[in-house]
């Protein structure tokens, strides 16, 4: 390190819990080189600096997206001048996040965390290093955990972030932020401050600003409680495991068929925890745990039953489950009714679970998953019930997609949406009364559409 620091600093509560979590959870051997994801911003200036001072060799990498205008330039300069005075390498990647996005389809946020750890993997190797470490530290955890308990989260999202998967390691996770901001106000350093972590219309700001200031009100030191809470929780999930791992092993079956699992439904079923079972066998199989509800809790009926997600079916039939991929069976699908008889519900389909609601006015929230209907004209619940069809298209057909005078053919749209051959034989089309409404989940036509005068409003989405 060029920059000299006060030797006080080395017995900072911040360089001394470093020490500890690395030590604790193995993260680096002594000496160890290592990738830091270098921001800018406090949490990632303090990493660098405190991996520094802890002993290990340190490379940088900046990810400029391009998404905040001149600050983005002024976040790569800051980075570039702190590591000239350290003494530390350091790499910029510049890339078009938003060209990226539209390109594959994902949201802005989606497209900077794939680019960014596509440009760490590829930064690892060009340096001969094993580890990236990233600076996500305790109140990070907690924002997360709050998220997850948002959206009714299993006991692996309780856990919040891992302190390591793969190759990536989060030396700060234990840390309260307060000693991020001690540390260096001791150094005499200076971070870049970005701005939109002030707006609260995104997600993680609200919980920051709006939702754990009240828990901080309840107990002072709420993040060093939930971080003993994150530590029973793996506790917990360790047992979890175990007990989940010794009732598969025990319900497993070996097929003949190796595209085909099969696993008896008793053990499951006498487990009395079926759902959570099943979610482990089939959430990485593109199955909710909403979905798979009524499903386990109907395993020893004789009754057959089918249930699908966009990549594989499940069928429960003589006692037994049998869990395949649906790569070959879309074009076999038959055309499907789907009967809206609730004033909201969902249907679940081979093409995913359609949720649906009838209001007066049109949501807030829209999004390329959600098409909007105009069912004045129609019976509807509870009044009566509304049949909506669902089938695989003629590609050669012809629909009038939103925004165009004419009619154009299925296939050429498709195409335009950047699918695969493959893909594009894979989406449905749904109708009403034989009027095109909606390629899902790509193009909306123009028929039905919401105007003024619209006095009911059918909200599809699909999930």
């Amino acid at each position: 390190m060029i920059r000299r620091v006060d030797t006080t600093v080395y017995h900072h509560p911040l360089i001394k819990k470093v020490k500890e979590t690395i030590e604790k959870h193995s993260l680096l051997t002594p000496n160890e080189k290592v990738l830091v994801g270098l921001s800018g911003g406090a949490d990632s200036v303090a990493l660098l600096i405190s991996l520094s001072i802890c002993g290990y060799p340190c490379v940088a990498l900046h990810c400029n997206f391009h998404l905040r205008g001149e600050d983005s330039n002024q976040d790569a300069s800051f980075c570039k001048a702190l590591c000239a005075r350290y003494s530390i390498p350091l790499s910029v990647c510049s890339f078009d996040t938003k060209l990226h996005a539209e390109r594959e389809k994902i949201s802005i946020e989606m497209a900077a965390r794939n680019l960014r750890y596509t440009a760490f993997q590829e930064e690892i190797k060009k340096h001969s290093i094993k580890k990236i470490a990233v600076a996500h530290h305790l109140q990070d955890n907690v924002e997360t955990l709050l998220g997850n308990i948002a959206l009714g989260s299993g006991i692996k999202g309780l856990k919040g972030i891992p302190i390591r998967r793969d190759n990536i390691i989060r030396p700060f996770l234990e840390i309260d932020p307060k000693h991020i901001y001690s540390f260096l106000e001791v150094l005499g350093e200076k971070y870049c401050i970005d701005h939109t972590n002030q707006d609260t219309s995104i997600r993680r700001n609200y919980i920051r600003h709006s939702i754990l200031p009240h828990f901080d009100h309840l107990n002072p030191n709420f993040l060093e409680a939930t971080q003993r809470l994150f530590e029973n929780l793996r506790e917990v999930q360790e047992l979890y495991i175990q007990r989940v791992e010794s009732i598969l092993q025990e319900a497993y079956i070996a097929s003949k068929d190796e595209t085909t699992e099969v696993y008896l439904c008793e053990p499951i079923a006498t487990s009395q925890a079926p759902l959570a079972i099943l979610h482990e066998i089939l959430s990485s199989k593109g199955f909710t745990r909403n979905e798979l509800e009524k499903f386990a809790y109907r395993l020893t009926e004789k009754e057959s039953a089918t249930i699908y997600s966009p990549t594989h079916q499940v069928t429960r039939s003589y006692g037994r489950i049998f869990i395949s991929s649906r790569e070959d069976t879309f074009q076999s699908i038959p055309p499907l009714t789907l009967e809206l008889t609730e004033r909201s519900g969902e249907c679940n389909t081979p093409y995913g679970t359609i949720r649906y609601t009838f209001c007066e006015q049109a949501p807030v929230q829209k999004g390329k998953n959600i098409a909007l209907i105009d069912v004045s004209a129609y019976s509807f619940p509870p009044q009566g019930t509304l049949s909506l069809h669902l089938a695989l298209p003629e590609l050669s057909s012809k629909i009038r997609p939103l925004g165009l005078r004419g009619q154009k053919e299925i296939k050429k749209i498709l195409r335009e949406q950047k699918l695969t051959e493959r893909e594009r034989k894979r989406v449905p089309l749904l109708t009403l009364e034989a009027i095109p409404l909606w390629l899902m989940p790509y193009t909306r036509t123009d028929a039905l559409l919401v105007k003024e005068t619209t006095t009911q409003i059918l909200v599809l989405e699909v999930v």
